[in-house]
């Protein structure tokens, strides 16, 4: 046997070792994710198809970073071309003969796998530059992991460069080299944050796609036995879904979401990427190392409590690993969730600790204590009462009869767009000067209508949310929308409450809303909150009976999009002359639903210069009142400070929002700002703007 025979066999017992080591870790980490609970993600696999070619392989989202995403997209394209090349020199090492990439039917291939090399070098020097040099605040974790790993992969690069132009016998030897980093690198891969090049793909397309961020409705009957340590939220690793568990040990620790956060923008102490870090790292049995969970075993440490016994699967999470704070501090914007290369879902862990908080512990927030003693005494998150909705409806009422009277009911539409009268345009002949301040029609049980315009508590309870109630009615009106309200009925569509971790009041709500629902029949259910669109389009099919397949027997859309089809159709009524005005995304409507031209299309219809914020469409920044924090005192500075001052930077007369959280945050917000009262800047909702342009 000659020298090079037993170099030959040496290198393949020694990736054969490799080979086990990996194949070991990895059947570890499967476990890990087949340990959690079910969930279905057999959906849409045309769609998951497509996002394995334009998110995994395109790396789309990586590359939304000009110059770090680029360099990881050529690491990550180059390991593909190098995948192909370490078979090739398998080959030749099983054989001792060249391998297939030099047979003339692939000799151009080998050229392209050292261009993919070149590349692979460039992007390491980008990155190290970027870790080491300039160094982004978010980039905090593993620095010297980070410096291994990129060495060993600009190793793997050179080595391949040596095989192909060193002369025999380093170019035998530099290959294999070659294989041997490269098959230490996969039996470390699993060890590290690096997991992810394996589990990103998985995760990328089994990711959530159906009714995005659909809260799952729990069995509020179902006999658990607490003893036994059944809950109804979650508080364990043993409590976490199988994708739950995948995104932990899928994450890259990139930082990403940390910057997108508006809480840790405004010095909170929850920090996204510490949640799931340090998720990751207890699940491992290591030390979480964020800065919450210090504050969640300082919490622990005090309460005397003991886990002596206690398996790690079965140690809780709140104030032990995750601190509790950090739960009511989240905005539920999904920013986080938007901005994550590799599709980690931090909400669906985050809502379920809530919901634990709340349900099974009954540790809450003094101020949600409240809100969930409104809704239950008084029905409504102030505790006004009914009288108030009443008084509501009373006054648009009298207002309408002090102009003169309402207009009669218009004509079934054609086409999908909601019923218009007679004739090819907004209704004028015979109109009465209450048609500029109508009265709102409302709904009779047993009465059939195209359109339920569902007001909301915001719209009956809150007075400067009335006055948009008056806007859409007055749009409706002018184009002849055959619409109704339910009125004084209405419930609180529950949404804060789902998210604020109070299941049972949310299903309560949904349950009497399903109801009032079914007392009528319509085509359209119209919102002017995003929230209620949110809630109605995806979380209230829970209730529907089961012959229904799951499916609304009606549509569920914003007012901006009903309107913007009446304008498309019907025209403009008129210039509004508002000016310059800055458009702000609401966080439901945008990165919950992609609902973005509809607004900004009314905006610039209404004859208003429309301005775009630095932060606008998915990476809008949010008004800080989601999940149920526009009811409590919030820490400074505010969510909507940093809003409000992104706002006077633009210069913009007025702001358009498309929410009423949004209206009341960032009017607030600006009041706080330095030069509000020199240059005071008006807040409307997207329909007032319309209403105003009407003649």
């Amino acid at each position: 046997m000659s020298p090079q025979d037993v170099i030959r066999i040496a290198v393949a017992v020694y990736l054969a070792g490799a080979l086990v080591v990996f194949a070991r870790l990895v059947s570890d980490k499967i476990r890990f994710v087949r340990e959690g609970g079910p969930e279905d993600r057999s959906d849409h696999i045309g769609r998951r198809i497509g996002i394995f070619f334009t998110e995994v392989i395109g790396q789309s989202k990586v590359r939304r970073r000009l110059t770090a995403g680029w360099a990881h997209a050529f690491i990550f394209w180059g390991f593909l071309v190098f995948a192909i090349s370490t078979l090739n020199l398998l080959q030749g090492l099983a054989t001792g003969e060249e391998g297939f990439l030099h047979l003339a039917v692939m000799g151009w291939f080998p050229p392209v796998v050292d261009v993919f090399a070149f590349l692979i070098l460039v992007g390491i020097v980008t990155l190290a530059i970027r870790r080491f040099v300039v160094r982004p605040s978010y980039l905090t974790y593993h620095s010297s992991e980070s410096a291994i790993v990129l060495a060993v992969i600009g190793l793997i690069a050179l080595t391949h460069l040596g095989e192909r132009y060193l002369g025999d016998p380093a170019a035998v030897y530099s290959g294999y080299a070659h294989l041997m980093v490269a098959f230490s690198f996969l039996a470390y891969v699993p060890t590290s944050k690096h997991f992810h090049i394996l589990g990103a793909p998985v995760n990328a397309v089994l990711q959530q796609l159906e009714d995005h961020q659909r809260m799952d409705a729990l069995d509020l009957e179902a006999e658990l036995d607490f003893e036994a340590g059944d809950s109804y939220g979650w508080n364990r690793v043993k409590d976490l879904r199988w994708d739950d568990r995948l995104n932990l040990i899928t994450c890259i620790e990139c930082g990403r979401c940390q910057e997108a956060c508006p809480a840790y923008a405004t010095g909170k102490l929850l920090n996204p990427r510490d949640f799931i870090v340090d998720l990751k790292y207890h699940s491992q049995g290591k030390t979480p190392p964020g800065k919450q969970a210090e504050v969640a075993r300082e919490a622990f440490a005090a309460s005397g409590e003991s886990l002596d016994g206690t398996s790690l699967s079965e140690q809780p999470l709140v104030d032990h690993v995750i601190a509790a704070q950090t739960l009511w501090e989240c905005t539920t914007c999904m920013a986080c969730v938007q901005a994550c290369p590799v599709d980690i879902d931090h909400l669906s862990v985050l809502l379920n600790l809530k919901r634990y908080q709340v349900l099974d512990v009954g540790d809450i927030e003094p101020e949600y204590q409240r809100i969930f003693t409104n809704a239950e005494r008084a029905g409504d998150p102030w505790g006004y009462g009914e009288h108030k909705k009443t008084e509501t409806i009373a006054g648009l009422m009298a207002g309408a009869t002090e102009s003169g009277s309402a207009v009669t009911g218009p004509a079934e539409g054609e086409d999908g767009v909601p019923g218009e009268g007679e004739g090819s345009g907004p209704r004028t002949e015979g109109r009465s000067e209450a048609s500029m301040n109508p009265a709102p029609r409302i709904a009779e049980p047993g009465e059939e209508f195209d359109v339920l315009f569902w007001v909301g508590c915001w719209g009956l309870y809150d007075d400067r949310s009335v006055e948009s109630t008056r806007a859409t009615l007055k749009v409706l009106e002018h184009y002849g929308v055959d619409y109704r309200i339910l009125g004084d009925t209405e419930v609180c569509c529950g949404e804060n409450y789902r998210r604020m971790g109070n299941e049972l009041q949310f299903q309560m709500n949904a349950q009497m809303n399903m109801e009032l629902f079914r007392s009528v029949t319509f085509e359209t259910l119209v919102v002017t909150n995003p929230h209620c669109h949110q809630v109605f389009g995806k979380d209230y099919k829970d209730f529907l009976p089961p012959e229904s397949g799951g499916k609304l027997p009606f549509r569920v859309r914003s007012v901006e999009e009903v309107v913007w089809e009446l304008v498309q159709k019907k025209g403009m009524p008129g210039k509004g002359g508002t000016g310059t005005v800055a458009y702000h995304d609401s966080c439901f409507y945008g990165r919950y639903n992609g609902l973005y031209e509809p607004q900004r299309k009314l905006v610039e219809g209404s004859g208003a210069q429309l301005v775009e914020l630095g932060r606008s469409r998915e990476n809008s920044f949010c008004c800080g009142a989601g999940g149920g924090n526009f009811w409590r005192e919030e820490q400074e500075p505010r969510v909507s400070w940093n809003r409000a001052a992104e706002v006077m930077e633009s210069g913009a007369e007025t702001l358009a929002v498309s929410c009423p959280f949004c209206m009341a945050m960032l009017e607030d917000g600006l009041k706080a700002q330095d030069g509000y009262d020199e240059r005071p800047v008006k807040v409307k909702h997207v329909v007032e703007l319309v209403a105003e342009a009407i003649p």
